[in-house]
C-alpha cells in the first residue's frame, strides 16, 4: 500500500507562506506615507500596502489589504476613500475597513490621488517612473488614461489638489497647475507654471491653495507659497527656515509641520512656528483633531500642542533568534547610541526590553538555556566587543568577554557557544576592517579568546554536520576583496578553507544536509562539510545580509539596490525563488520558530511569514493505523482529512496543538490500496 500527503499549505486557496509577510513592527507602521478623514474616521497608508483606520487619531486598526505593494496617497471623496501606490496599484473602500483593488491600466507607480468635479484624477511621477500621466475615473472603479499636452520636462509628483475649478500638483520640481478638466474627464487642457522649488505638499482650504517644501530637495531652506487661482503664487515669511513636508486645514487654522518645527496660521498669510522633536510626514484633519502620521502618530486640537502615541525605537535591528517559545530580535541606533531588544512569544506581538547599557547588539543565538547577544559598544565609537545573557529574554546581564573588537555574530552547537567578529574603529575601509575574533564559551558566562589564524574580519558563524563554520573577508566596500572560511569541530582549533568568492562573505546558515553562505552583493555558494564549495552563483539584484533556515526551507534576506527589502527562498540552497514583502526598508536577520519565518532590518522592521505547515506520516509495525506528525504554529486550528480518490475527504481529526509538532493516530482501517492525507488551518 503507498500513502502520499497531497496537499500542505496554510489555507486551502491560499499562496505559498513565503509570498505572505505581515509587518509586525514598528506598529503602527512606519513609513506612513498619506491620512485622509472621511466618515467618521482617519485612513492613514503606508509601505507594504499597509492601511490602519482610528476613529480618534489614537488607536489604529490594521486592515486587510491584499496587496503588499507601498500605497503613496489616500483621499475621501464621492463617499468613499481611494488609495494609490506602486505598480499602479488602486484600493477602494466606502468604510475604510474593507478594500477592494481596481484595475488602473498602469504598472508604474501612481504617486498622488484628488477629486474634484465628479472625477477622480491619479497621477504617475514618482521615481524610478518620473513620466507624467494622468488616470481619471468618474466612478473609482473603471480609469482611463488622459490626454495631456505635456508641460515640459517629466515631474517627480508629490501630491495633487483640486480647488477653484482646476488640479493643481504638487512635485519635486515645483507647482504644475493643470487648466479644468473637460466634459469627459479624458481630454485636458493644461497650463503649466512652473516654480523652481521641491514642494513636498499642497492643499486648497479657505479660498486658497497653500504648498510647503524646500528651495531644493536637499531639506533646507524650507519654503511656504500660497496662490488664489494656482498660477501665480506668493512666498509667505516665517522666522524658521528647515524643510516643510506637509499641511493641512482645519478649524480656521493651517498647520504645516517640518524639520524639528510645526507652523501654524489662521490666514495663510501671517505664520508662527514652534520648535518640535518630531516631523510627521502628512497631516489631516477631522473630529475636532489633527493626526499627523510618519515618525509614530501625533495628535494636537490646536495644531500648536502635539502628542505622540505609539511611537517605536529608532533603531535598526540586525539580529533575530528563536528560542525557548519566543523570538529574541536585537541591533541599535549608531545616531543616538542606545540598543534594542524586542521579544515576542508569537511573532506578531512585540514587547521593548531594557539592559541598562548604550550598547548595541548585531547578532543573538539560543541555546543551553541562555539567549546571548553580542556586538559592541557604540559611544563613543563602535568599540570594542560586548557580550550580554539572559535565561528569560527579559533581563540580561553583561559578561566579560575579553576583546576590543566589535563582535558581528554568535551560534550554538555541539555544548558551545561561539562568537566571531573583528569591527576596529578606524580601519583603513572606515571601521570594517580585521583582525578576525573568535570567543567561545560552554556556559555563556566565561568567554575564552581562540586563535583565529587569519587577519581579516569575521561576518558569521553557523553549527551543522559536526562543524563550526565561520565566514567573513577583506572589507566589502565595492572594488573587491578576498573571502574567508574557518572550520572547526571543537570552536577551540580553526582551519582555513578555500572558495570561489571574492568578497567578504557575510551570512551563512546551516540545513538540509549543507551549508548555504552569501557574499557582497548578490552571490551564494554552497557546501556539504564546510570545507569543499561550489561556484559562486548570482541570484536577485540585491545585497543578501542574512539567512536562516527552517521547516525544509532556506530564507535569505536583505536590500534591493532601490531600497526596498529583498526575500529570496531555497529548498536545496541551489535554486531561489524571489518574494515580494512590500516593506521599504532592507532587512538584516532572520530566523525560523513556530511555524513562522522573521526577518527584521532597518529603522525596527519586523516582518512575519505565513504559516509553515507540514505533515508527515509513519506506519506503524505490522500495519495498520497510521501515525501522522502535524508540525505548525501553535495555537491555530488545524483539520487533517484522507481521501482514497483525491474527491470525497473525510476529516481524521481536528486540533489546535500546544507544541510545534503534534502526533495523531489515525484508527481507520485502511480499505484501499492508495490513500491520501492534507492538513491545513481554519
Amino acid at each position: 500500500m503507498s500513502i502520499l500527503v497531497m496537499l500542505i499549505f496554510v489555507q486551502i486557496g491560499r499562496s505559498d507562506p513565503l509570498d505572505n509577510w505581515t509587518w509586525r513592527n514598528p506598529l503602527p507602521i512606519g513609513n506612513l506615507r498619506s491620512v485622509a478623514y472621511g466618515n467618521g474616521q482617519f485612513v492613514a497608508v503606508g509601505d507594504a500596502g499597509t492601511i490602519q483606520t482610528s476613529v480618534n487619531g489614537v488607536d489604529w486598526v490594521l486592515r486587510e489589504t491584499g496587496t503588499l505593494n507601498a500605497l503613496f496617497d489616500v483621499v475621501y471623496a464621492n463617499d468613499g476613500f481611494m488609495a494609490v501606490g506602486y505598480g499602479g496599484t488602486i484600493l477602494a473602500s466606502a468604510d475604510g475597513a474593507h478594500w477592494t483593488q481596481r484595475q488602473s491600466g498602469t504598472t508604474n507607480q501612481l504617486a498622488a490621488i484628488a477629486y474634484g468635479n465628479n472625477r477622480f484624477v491619479a497621477y504617475t511621477g514618482r521615481p524610478p517612473f518620473y513620466e507624467t500621466t494622468v488616470y481619471s475615473s468618474a466612478d473609482g472603479n473603471n480609469w482611463v488614461q488622459a490626454q495631456v499636452q505635456s508641460p515640459g520636462a517629466p515631474f517627480n509628483i508629490r501630491r495633487i489638489v483640486y480647488g477653484n475649478g482646476r488640479f493643481v500638483a504638487a512635485a519635486v520640481s515645483g507647482i504644475i497647475s493643470g487648466g479644468v478638466v473637460s466634459s469627459d474627464g479624458v481630454n485636458w487642457d493644461w497650463l503649466p507654471t512652473t516654480i523652481g522649488l521641491a514642494i513636498s505638499d499642497i492643499i486648497y482650504a479657505d479660498g486658497q491653495f497653500v504648498a510647503v517644501g524646500s528651495v531644493d530637495d536637499n531639506n533646507a531652506p524650507g519654503i511656504l507659497i500660497t496662490s488664489v487661482d494656482g498660477t501665480n503664487w506668493v512666498q509667505r515669511q516665517w522666522e524658521a527656515t528647515n524643510r516643510l513636508v506637509a499641511v493641512a486645514y482645519g478649524n480656521g487654522r493651517f498647520v504645516a509641520s517640518g524639520e524639528n518645527e510645526i507652523l501654524t496660521s489662521t490666514n495663510g498669510v501671517d505664520w508662527s512656528a514652534r520648535e518640535t522633536s518630531y516631523a510627521p510626514s502628512a497631516v489631516a484633519y477631522g473630529n475636532g483633531t489633527f493626526v499627523g502620521v510618519g515618525d509614530g502618530i501625533l495628535t494636537s486640537t490646536d495644531g500648536t500642542d502635539w502628542i505622540q502615541h505609539q511611537t517605536w525605537t529608532r533603531g535598526d535591528l540586525f539580529g533575530i533568534t528563536y528560542g525557548n517559545g519566543q523570538f529574541v530580535a536585537v541591533g541599535y541606533n549608531g545616531m543616538q547610541p542606545s540598543h534594542s531588544i524586542l521579544t515576542s512569544a508569537d511573532g506578531a506581538n512585540w514587547v521593548q526590553r531594557q539592559v541598562g547599557s548604550t550598547n548595541g547588539f548585531s547578532a543573538v543565538t539560543y541555546g543551553n538555556d541562555h539567549f546571548v547577544a553580542v556586538g559592541g559598544w557604540v559611544s563613543p565609537s563602535y568599540s570594542p566587543g560586548t557580550i550580554f545573557t539572559s535565561t528569560d529574554a527579559t533581563n540580561w546581564v553583561q559578561r566579560s568577554e575579553g576583546t576590543t573588537n566589535w563582535l558581528n555574530a554568535v551560534t550554538f552547537g555541539n555544548g558551545r557557544f561561539v562568537a566571531v567578529g573583528g569591527f576596529v574603529p578606524g580601519a583603513p575601509s572606515g571601521g570594517f576592517g580585521g583582525p578576525g575574533t573568535i570567543l567561545t564559551s560552554t556556559d555563556a558566562v566565561n568567554w575564552t579568546q581562540r586563535p583565529v589564524g587569519s587577519t581579516n574580519s569575521l561576518y558569521a558563524v553557523a553549527y551543522g554536520n559536526g562543524q563550526f563554520v565561520a565566514v567573513g573577508g577583506t572589507p566589502y566596500n565595492g572594488i573587491g576583496g578576498l573571502s574567508t572560511i574557518l572550520t572547526s569541530s571543537d570552536g577551540e582549533n580553526w582551519v582555513q578553507r578555500q572558495c570561489g568568492a571574492t568578497d567578504a562573505l557575510t551570512a551563512i546558515a546551516y540545513g538540509n544536509g549543507q551549508f548555504v553562505a552569501l557574499y557582497d552583493e548578490n552571490i551564494i555558494v554552497t557546501s556539504p562539510d564546510g570545507v569543499n564549495w561550489s561556484s559562486p552563483q548570482a541570484e536577485n539584484q540585491a545585497y543578501l545580509r542574512a539567512i536562516a533556515y527552517g521547516n525544509g526551507e532556506f530564507v535569505g534576506v536583505g536590500i534591493f539596490y532601490g531600497g526596498n527589502a529583498s526575500i529570496i527562498t531555497s529548498n536545496d540552497g541551489t535554486n531561489w525563488i524571489p518574494h515580494q514583502s512590500g516593506a521599504g526598508n532592507g532587512l538584516s536577520g532572520v530566523a525560523y520558530g513556530n511555524g513562522h519565518f522573521v526577518a527584521v532590518g532597518e529603522g525596527g522592521t519586523i516582518l512575519e511569514s505565513g504559516s509553515l505547515i507540514t505533515l508527515s506520516l509513519t506506519p506503524k509495525p505490522g500495519g495498520g493505523s497510521l501515525s501522522l506528525a502535524l508540525s505548525g504554529p501553535t495555537g491555530m486550528a488545524y483539520a487533517i482529512q484522507r481521501s482514497s480518490d483525491l474527491i470525497s475527504w473525510g476529516t481524521v481529526t481536528n486540533i489546535t496543538p500546544a507544541q510545534p509538532t503534534t502526533v495523531v493516530l489515525d484508527t481507520s482501517p485502511l480499505t484501499s490500496d492508495h490513500v491520501y492525507y492534507r492538513a491545513y488551518s481554519q
